[in-house]
């Protein structure tokens, strides 16, 4: 057995010459935490080892750790799922070889492991475009900020880990938001929730717009009946606000089949219905003269609208060249092309000043005129479907009075009466009982439903998760920014950003923004490499995300020792590299118990702190003792 003993909190370095099995050390940890493959090299591991393991402190509050074993991949095969998980106290401790057991798969330790960090329920909503409508935020997923192996430290290309397989890029991208804590882990759930809300929703909408086309229906026909009736003389009123006075009224004509009519009761029927003729006519021009008011708010708005484009684009180009300076007396007493203090005022500038002056209290005005409009919008509206409704009563009234004039062959009115008695009978004893309650009940359960919606909308709502993500972005590209100006990288002195669309690092310059591909020297993209990670952890670190506390670097020093360099060249590489080592020291000092690194490298630096970081020197032999290769041992790894 061999075991190496990485310290929590702290940096962990391993120094070593070439080919002594440091960057395996990445792999195999990497393999331990679900991977299925290893990029392991052909050699003396491959040919020696028969499991690898890692023990694990865990950080959920219950102060355990776990062990992950994993056998090695059978010889002639990719790929393996086998493994081994076992959780334990404080002092659960490196199994013997005789203890070693395949217990779980890689899923297994993954999805174990993830939810003892708190990735048990994470599932996001995938994109617009993508197949299926959710997907788990896992392990392998936090993995990615976890590793640097020497060809992605030094990748002008690729900023995170296995960034270049297939897949992986959108991956980071749907899920570093989530791990920024800008988007929660119930994201999928909730969008599931919403969809069923909405569901809802339109079904409450379609059971009260049922109901109400309904009552509508047997209002107008109740509300007609009654014109008939008053046209006959069966009563003595035509129009009634509530209906169930309308119905008290109607069953009331229903029971007095006893009362004779009038000796003038034709008169008065011609009258009556004369009445309504005249009534639908009225209606008929109330009806248009409201639409053509409607039509004048709507065009006035239309034109207010364009005028308030116009007036915001004026005031929008004066104040964007901010030309206009003022004094406490109001007056302009500053060039605005040379920004120096005037003798006297010019002209120009109190016109401009007027001008925007001007701008911004037509756009006030506007801003006043627009909730008035909008009423009177509705309020049209609403008058127009009142007389809508009016006249489609009368009209049917008047279409029910011709045909039973035309069904008694113009017989007596007393025939007539009596046949619209009759309807009045028959329509009241198919129409149910008025009941508000029932209206009332679906509005409540439609409003009740808009406000489900709305409540998970605003939990969704893209444009706030978008504006979050930026400002989280902005405060890693501040902490960015100052790592990047203490290794004293190029174009340091400019903003330095992470753009998480392109999973590039972004300094903005004089000539624009400029990708990580276009900043220099190895020596940069190593930096940049690093800057992004250790701000990246301090983050996640700082909002408690749940990731693994631990970043394994690969020899992030090669770049400084390739080709033949002077003197001079040598001094200011040594000066890089202990900046980046000092660096990465102190930042596990910083966050110190939380935080983690493993340096695997070949410089060695002179300082009292970087020899205290080391916990082992392979010079000569390397990860795998040399007597392996003639043994049948087998190999476990820590």
């Amino acid at each position: 057995m061999k075991v190496m003993d990485f310290q929590p909190g702290r940096l962990n370095v391993v120094l070593g010459d070439s080919r002594t099995g440091k960057s395996a050390l990445l792999d195999i940890v990497d393999y331990c935490l679900g991977r299925d493959e290893t990029p392991m090299p052909p050699g003396i591991i491959v040919k020696t080892v028969a499991w690898f393991g890692t023990l694990w402190q865990l950080d959920d509050g219950s102060g355990g750790r776990a062990f992950v074993g994993r056998p090695a991949i059978a010889r002639g095969k990719a790929s393996s799922s086998l493994a081994m998980i076992e959780f334990g106290a404080e002092a659960l401790d490196l199994p013997t070889r005789n203890q070693l057991r395949v217990n779980t798969d890689s899923d297994g330790v993954r999805e174990q492991l993830g939810a003892r960090m708190g990735l048990e329920e994470a599932r996001l909503a995938r994109a617009e475009g993508s197949s299926g409508t959710s997907f788990a935020v896992g392990l392998g997923a936090a993995s990615f900020y976890s590793f640097q192996t020497q060809f992605e430290i030094a990748n002008k290309a690729l900023l995170f880990h296995r960034q270049g397989d297939e897949g992986i890029p959108q991956t980071i991208k749907d899920t570093l938001p989530f791990f920024l804590g800008v988007i929660q882990g119930d994201q999928a759930q909730q969008r599931a929730e919403l969809r069923q809300a909405s569901r809802s929703l339109r079904r409450a909408e379609a059971a009260l717009l049922r109901a109400e086309d309904e009552v509508s229906e047997t209002d107008i026909g109740l509300r007609a009946l009654l014109e008939e009736a008053y046209a006959v003389g069966l009563t003595q009123v035509s129009r009634i606000d509530s209906l169930q006075l309308v119905v008290d009224t109607l069953h009331q004509v229903r029971l007095e089949r006893s009362v004779a009519p009038p000796a003038d009761v034709d008169l008065k029927s011609q009258d009556r219905m004369r009445e309504l003729q005249d009534r639908k006519i009225s209606l008929r021009k109330d009806l248009g003269g409201v639409l053509d008011e409607r039509e004048l708010v709507l065009e006035s708005l239309h034109r207010e609208g364009g005028y308030d484009s116009a007036v915001k684009q004026q005031l929008g180009r004066l104040g964007s060249l901010n030309l206009v300076g003022r004094t406490a007396s109001g007056h302009a007493d500053t060039c605005p092309v040379c920004k120096q203090a005037m003798k006297g005022s010019d002209p120009t500038v109190d016109q401009l000043e007027r001008r925007l002056t001007d701008l911004r209290d037509e756009i006030e005005n506007l801003g006043h005129a627009q909730p008035g409009r909008q009423k009177a919008l509705n309020d049209l509206g609403t008058s127009a479907n009142a007389y809508r409704a009016e006249l489609i009563t009368v009209d049917e009234a008047i279409k029910s009075l011709v045909s039973a004039e035309a069904g008694t062959d113009r017989i007596h009115d007393s025939g007539k009466r009596e046949f619209i008695r009759g309807r009045i009978d028959a329509t009241l004893g198919r129409t149910p009982a008025t009941d508000d309650s029932k209206l009332v009940a679906l509005r409540k359960a439609v409003t009740a439903a808009n406000r489900r919606v709305d409540a998970l909308s605003t939990a969704l709502d893209d444009e706030d998760a978008r504006e979050r993500l930026t400002s989280v972005l902005n405060v890693l590209g501040a902490d960015m920014t100052r790592l990047a100006q203490e290794l004293e990288l190029e174009h340091s002195e400019n903003d330095v950003r992470l753009d998480l669309s392109k999973l590039t690092v972004i300094t903005d310059t004089a000539d624009g923004p400029a990708p990580l591909k276009s900043l220099g020297s190895g020596a940069n993209w190593v930096g940049y490499h690093l800057v992004v990670h250790l701000a990246l952890h301090r983050f996640f670190i700082a909002q408690n995300r749940p990731l693994p506390r631990l970043l394994m670097i690969d020899q992030p020093s090669q770049v400084f020792y390739e080709g033949n360099r002077t003197k001079n060249e040598q001094n200011d590489d040594r000066d890089a590299v202990r900046r980046m080592f000092k660096m990465l020291h102190d930042i596990c000092r910083e966050l110190a118990p939380d935080f983690q690194i493993i340096l695997s490298e070949h410089a060695e630096i002179d300082e009292d702190w970087f020899s205290d970081s080391v916990v082992a020197t392979w010079r000569g032999e390397g990860l795998v003792p040399a007597d392996w290769a003639q043994s049948d041992q087998d190999f476990l790894e820590h």
